[in-house]
C-alpha cells in the first residue's frame, strides 16, 4: 500500500501593519523592563523583511550606534523567534542602532572565466659539479741529479729489501730527497716508487718475494682477558 499523501497547509498570511506592530510592541516591552528608554523607527524592506531604527535615550551597556554587539544580536534573534511562529508568515527583522541596519547586499554572479595557462617557469640550468682537484704530480726525476749519499740510501735498502724479504719506507723527505731516493741504484727484485700524501709521503722499497717475519719476532697477542678470572 502506497503512503497516503501529506497535505501542505500554506502558512497564514500576516498584514504587514500587524507585523510591524507586533516586532514594535515586543521590543518596546524588553527595553522598558531593562530600563533603556528608547525610540522606535520601523521600514519594511524591499526584500519583504522589517527594518528597526532604535534610539536610546542614554548609554546601553555592550551597545554602539552604526556597530553589531551581542546585545543587538541577541535582540534581534528573540524577535524573530517571537514573530516568526511555525505556521505564520515569516518576515526577517532587523536591528539597528543609532539608524536603519544597512540591507544586505547582494553578491554578483561569478564571472566565469577561463583559466589561464601560467608560462612554465625557466629552470636554472644545473650546474655541474667542480672536478675534483688534481693531485700535485712530482717532479720528474729525470730532472734530479742524484748526489752519492742517496744512491748508498737506496742501494742499501733496496739490498735489505731482496734480503730479508721485507718492506722498507722512508718518510719526512723533501720533494728532492723524494726524487734523489726514487732515482738511486737498486738491487734487481725491488720494485721502488713515492706513494702518500702530504705528511705521508714516502719512498717505498717492496721487494718481488716478500718473506713472512718469524713468529718470535712478531708482537704478542693480548691475551690479558683470557687471563682474568
Amino acid at each position: 500500500m502506497s503512503a497516503p499523501a501529506v497535505a501542505v497547509v500554506p502558512p497564514t498570511p500576516v498584514a504587514p501593519e500587524v507585523k510591524r506592530a507586533q516586532v514594535e510592541q515586543l521590543l518596546g516591552e524588553i527595553f522598558r523592563l531593562a530600563e533603556w528608554p528608547a525610540r522606535l523607527e520601523l521600514r519594511d524592506d524591499p526584500d519583504g523583511g522589517i527594518a528597526v531604527a532604535v534610539h536610546f535615550a542614554g548609554e546601553v551597556p555592550g551597545v554602539t550606534p552604526g556597530k553589531k554587539s551581542y546585545v543587538v544580536d541577541s535582540l534581534q534573534f528573540l524577535v524573530n523567534k517571537a514573530v516568526n511562529r511555525p505556521g505564520v508568515e515569516k518576515r526577517w527583522v532587523t536591528l539597528g542602532v543609532g539608524g536603519f541596519p544597512e540591507p544586505k547586499a547582494s553578491a554578483p554572479p561569478p564571472v566565469a572565466t577561463a583559466p589561464q595557462a601560467s608560462a612554465p617557469k625557466a629552470q636554472k640550468p644545473a650546474r655541474a659539479a667542480p672536478p675534483p682537484p688534481a693531485p700535485k704530480a712530482e717532479a720528474p726525476v729525470a730532472e734530479v741529479a742524484v748526489s752519492p749519499e742517496w744512491a748508498a740510501l737506496g742501494a742499501s735498502l733496496s739490498g735489505k729489501a731482496v734480503k730479508h724479504g721485507r718492506h722498507y719506507a722512508v718518510m719526512g723527505l723533501s720533494h728532492a730527497e723524494r726524487a734523489q731516493l726514487a732515482k738511486a741504484s737498486v738491487a734487481p727484485g725491488v720494485k721502488v716508487k713515492v706513494e702518500g700524501e702530504g705528511h705521508f709521503t714516502r719512498v717505498a722499497f717492496t721487494p718481488e718475494k716478500v718473506v713472512p717475519m718469524p713468529r718470535k719476532m712478531q708482537f704478542p697477542d693480548d691475551d690479558d682477558g683470557d687471563d682474568e678470572g
